[in-house]
């Protein structure tokens, strides 16, 4: 193997275009939102910040340059990958789920979408390594209003370690139940229905 050679040059990168307003950091998450065509033959993702609580299939990570309004960069989704997390949150540690939340370029803690493979690569530009690991399901309780069966509602989101989850403070909308009326304040394990590209009740607490 050439001396020079990275594991960088083994990824594989794709062009994007940058639809948000605002700059996209070097290593940053972002969503794809479509294709656009530059000209016949040149075909790129079109990008933005994402915009809900994880992530399934459709966020990649800038590559090392930050990328303007309106320019091109390349962005990947093979793992190993270095990419920005919210220090605020804490370090991460190999297991650690993270992944993207509305309004951020950051990974966020107890957030699916990426799974973590160690601690920092550089903890002063808050990079670390993680692979892609689609959010599958997710834990929470019904809100303030019920969710009959045939209808869709909002679920609090909670977070942690097994049998001792506590509110994220973060929502998901729009989760249908298919199944028996889930009162209100009820736990419920949600999944997600590729068939319909959203969330669904897939266990509800008697």
């Amino acid at each position: 193997m050439p001396e020079n050679y990275s594991a960088f040059d083994s990824q594989q990168w794709t062009e994007f275009v940058n639809n948000n307003a605002g700059q996209i950091p070097a290593y940053a998450i972002v969503r794809v939102t479509g294709l656009s065509v530059v000209r016949p033959g040149r075909v790129v993702l079109s990008v933005d910040q994402p915009n809900a609580f994880g992530c399934q299939a459709n966020c990649f990570v800038n590559g090392p340059v930050p990328v303007s309004a309106g320019q091109y960069g390349y962005a990947t989704r093979s793992g190993p990958v270095l990419a920005l997390y919210d220090a605020a949150d804490g370090t991460p540690a190999f297991g650690d789920a993270w992944g993207p939340r509305n309004g951020t370029w950051k990974l966020k803690k107890n957030t699916g979408g990426f799974f973590c493979l160690g601690p920092p690569t550089n903890a002063t530009l808050a990079l670390a390594l993680f692979a892609p690991a689609p959010m599958l399901t997710f834990r929470g309780k019904t809100t303030a209003a019920a969710i009959n069966k045939g209808a869709s509602g909002t679920i609090n989101i909670y977070t942690g370690p097994l049998g001792s989850e506590t509110d994220s403070g973060q929502t998901m909308a729009n989760v249908y139940n298919r199944y028996a009326n889930a009162a209100q304040g009820k736990w419920v394990t949600c999944g997600w229905d590729f068939d319909n590209q959203g969330w669904e009740l897939i266990d509800l607490e008697c």
